[in-house]
């Protein structure tokens, strides 16, 4: 009699399918993860933004348009980057007005993969978080003459990170707090 150390055709076929499905649920999972970090690290940015504005008050006298230079973060289709806007107030981010990154002294500026979107449930929004001294957001300050007040952030909204199988939401209360949530639109 002649024993054979091999594997059947059967045995073959189940580790095989039993490889194709991991791999699948590992790659999605793979995609998720990366929505998470991505979640994760827009909320430490605009966090890092509201202590940046806490601690940098820029309240001046001499300047009519002071409240432009509020710290703010401005997101793009593909990135976001965190600045103050100086004189003469252009609303674009110059070298000397971009935040360093707190850990690399590097531009805060990040970019989102290919697959990633990021989408807001107000009519207020135009790209654009500001915080004042006391950490309240605002929205679309840059735009207009008006005093910052009227466009004081009033009620709670959500930004939504989203790729094509899944999304997560961040919630911004009127008061500045800031927090992962469960997405409402």
């Amino acid at each position: 009699m002649i024993l054979r150390k091999a594997f059947t055709l059967l045995e073959l076929i189940v580790v095989i399918s039993i490889i194709a499905i991991i791999s699948i649920s590992l790659m999605t999972t793979n995609d998720s993860l990366s929505l998470l970090t991505l979640r994760d690290q827009i909320i430490k940015d605009i966090r890092y933004t509201q202590s940046q504005a806490l601690f940098d008050d820029k309240f001046d006298l001499r300047s009519a348009y002071w409240f432009k230079s509020f710290w703010h973060i401005e997101f793009s289709n593909d990135s976001y980057q965190v600045f103050s806007d100086q004189e003469p107030f252009n609303g674009q981010a110059e070298e000397n007005e971009i935040a360093l990154d707190s850990l690399t002294r590097q531009p805060l500026i990040n970019k989102f993969d290919t697959n990633q979107h990021i989408d807001v449930n107000t009519s207020q929004w135009t790209n654009n978080i500001y915080f004042d001294q006391m950490g309240r957001p605002y929205f679309d300050i840059n735009t207009t003459r008006y005093h910052p007040m009227h466009f004081l952030v009033r009620e709670t909204f959500q930004l939504k990170v989203y790729n094509s199988q899944d999304n997560l939401c961040i919630t911004i209360e009127p008061s500045g707090y800031i927090y992962n949530d469960i997405c409402k639109f």
